[in-house]
């Protein structure tokens, strides 16, 4: 049996999420097992509804289809059975239990040298500024940025990075196959060259939906042991990070708000109830680097 085609079958399921799909994987004895005995034996335990393993055959056909495509597109599939899939991903809550990932993944697994830089799609000139400067010098110690493509933040970010010559992971809410922003598409590419990456915990043909933002949240802040927030309203998606950062136990940092901008409330509240230390600009992030 393939696992990673075992896994994306199970996401077509109805009622099986990440965490039974690896109790499902889990409860083998081991992953020798022909297709047909790994059906026999959630059938026998009753994992899946009798209803579902009759079209269980049908999901494997197209999980296989997926990864046909995913290998033309050289997209490597990692999942977490597999000695090289990210050992910090393991530990957080609601881990992933299959990555895609396109470029050098060796980025994933230097957890204590890399930091996410984030924040809002819509940065004051200054923010953007300072995402680019953060990352920047971050890449001159040989720190791996994470940050999720989106326009903005994210962007100045993997630009700073990939100024110096440094390696970027870009986190994306939906499969390989496609760049959203469009206006990103090139930077991607300048990622995948500069021995980066692109990750996700969506197979390949698979199309954003809203609460996938959220969830690729988690990535970004358990792949990296510090969290840079530069610029995000009170409910804006950083947040999300932010909140996720906390739950991992992570470092988090938040440049202290520039003006009485709406924009900076995120970063004020973080700081206020001590869940981000304050940062002024990047000379003050020394005791991080």
């Amino acid at each position: 049996m393939n696992i990673n085609e075992i896994i994306i079958a199970l996401s077509f399921v109805k009622g099986i999420g990440k965490v039974k799909t690896k109790k499902i994987l889990s409860s083998l004895q081991n992953f020798n097992l022909t297709n047909e005995e790994f059906i026999d034996h959630v059938k026998k335990e009753n994992m899946i509804k009798i209803d579902d393993v009759a079209f269980f055959n049908q999901y494997l056909v197209k999980a296989n289809k997926i990864l046909e495509i995913t290998d033309k597109s050289k997209i490597k599939v990692l999942n977490c059975f597999e000695e090289q899939f990210p050992k910090q991903l393991r530990t957080i809550p609601n881990p992933p239990v299959q990555l895609f990932a396109k470029g050098n993944t060796d980025v994933l697994n230097n957890f204590d040298k890399s930091v996410a830089v984030i924040g809002t799609r819509n940065p004051t000139e200054i923010s953007k500024k300072i995402a680019f400067e953060v990352a920047e010098k971050f890449s001159k110690k040989d720190y791996i940025i994470v940050s999720g493509l989106a326009k903005g933040c994210d962007t100045a970010a993997h630009e700073g990075c990939l100024k110096n010559n440094g390696s970027t992971v870009a986190v994306l809410a939906h499969g390989l196959h496609d760049i959203f922003p469009k206006s990103n598409i090139g930077l991607s590419e300048k990622i995948i060259n500069s021995a980066g990456c692109l990750v996700s915990e969506y197979f390949t043909g698979k199309d954003p939906e809203d609460h996938f933002f959220i969830e690729r949240d988690r990535i970004q802040s358990g792949l990296s042991s510090s969290i840079v927030l530069v610029e995000s309203e009170i409910n804006g998606g950083s947040m999300h990070t932010v909140n996720f950062a906390k739950a991992q136990n992570r470092n988090i940092y938040a440049l202290k708000p520039v003006g009485n901008s709406n924009s900076f409330l995120g970063n004020k509240k973080v700081i206020d109830d001590k869940t981000a230390t304050e940062f002024i600009d990047t000379q003050h992030l020394e005791n991080i680097v």
